[in-house]
């Protein structure tokens, strides 16, 4: 059984006897996963920051030729325009990979709440410690999934 599905930070994969955090959603991608622990692994602070500081400079990038555009009364609609939009366009394309990679056994999730599109797993992490990831906006078929496998009685609508 594999089965995968789109949140908006990533994309949950199915397989067997486990849930799998990526954010690409490619089944080449879960071979190295690691359950979640208390310490986030070094490469993926390293990825985040990467992410976050292309995000802030182009951010900063858009922001300088916004007042710039501004300051030296060139007001330009198209500008004004393509600005705010592209920075939208920039974030909706990078917040994929904000998400975190890691895999949780089932037999390790206590529970599952759910409001309408938003999934919260509450389940003991590497450390044998309670944790919780939110799956926000996820998709309909995920939910329609999740709620067929054994984990039906721990939905709560």
């Amino acid at each position: 059984m594999r089965e995968w599905f789109k949140y908006e930070f990533g994309y949950v994969n199915v397989e067997k006897e486990t849930l799998y955090f990526t954010n690409s959603g490619n089944w080449t991608e879960i071979v190295d996963l690691e359950e979640k622990g208390n310490q986030i692994p070094f490469k993926d602070k390293i990825r985040k920051f990467r992410i976050k500081l292309y995000l802030a400079i182009s951010l900063s990038v858009f922001g300088l030729l916004f007042f710039y555009n501004l300051i030296s009364y060139k007001l330009s609609l198209i500008l004004l325009i393509l600005l705010p939009i592209s920075a939208w366009f920039l974030y909706q394309n990078m917040k994929r990979e904000t998400g975190m990679s890691f895999k949780v056994p089932f037999h390790k999730i206590k529970r599952v709440e759910t409001d309408k599109a938003n999934l919260t797993i509450i389940f003991l992490n590497g450390d044998n410690c309670e944790d919780q990831y939110d799956l926000i906006n996820l998709d309909e078929k995920g939910i329609n999934f999740l709620s067929q496998l054994n984990l039906i009685e721990k939905i709560k609508a």
